[in-house]
């Protein structure tokens, strides 16, 4: 149940994913870049590039290091960082607050541009399949491996932006809307 809870705090911030069953192709004409190297090896550790937060740190030490912008209670606990990344934290609702001893659990970011679909597969590998939650199809996702855990990396066209979202291989199954990836 508090996973299902962590996907909605995370979804109900995203509105670039409602809706989103089927992963459409990126369009090759819009603006890209590329995804670096660097950038790879910072998702399988667990953080994203630019900042010191990553899956695993504890509140108290996340607190220390990433610059904070505002914090809230949605359905699961949200530090959002002063560059608007936003680090998702496991805790007990009755307490208000996280102790400093909780965990973060997912974390997310926006990009202002488009990442090409190319460089990601070439930097994480081939992306996962899915069954649609809704009606059972065999979908192609925007979810990859990266480390112990999993991305979902979604680039939106009409907005030239670049959803990233990463946690545990069952939340970001919920937020891409599939069940039992597989490649």
């Amino acid at each position: 149940m508090k996973k299902i809870l962590l996907a909605a705090s995370i979804v109900l911030g995203a509105s670039t994913i409602t809706g989103m069953i089927a992963a459409p192709q990126m369009d090759v004409s819009a603006k890209t870049t590329e995804m670096s190297a660097s950038f790879a090896k910072k998702l399988k550790e667990g953080g994203l590039p630019n900042t010191k937060g990553k899956i695993g740190m504890t509140y108290k030490t996340l607190k220390k290091v990433v610059p904070k912008k505002k914090e809230y209670a949605a359905e699961k606990y949200v530090y959002m960082a002063k560059n608007k990344d936003m680090f998702h934290l496991n805790y007990n609702e009755k307490l208000g607050k996280p102790k400093n001893t909780n965990t973060v659990v997912a974390l997310s970011r926006e990009y202002s541009n488009l990442i090409s679909s190319s460089s990601v597969k070439k930097q994480l590998g081939k992306p996962y399949r899915g069954k649609s939650i809704e009606g059972g199809k065999d979908v192609g996702t925007h979810i990859y491996k990266a480390g112990k855990n999993y991305v979902y990396i979604y680039a939106d066209k009409k907005s030239n932006t670049t959803s990233l979202y990463m946690g545990k291989r069952d939340l970001i199954q919920m937020l891409a809307g599939v069940s039992d990836i597989y490649r």
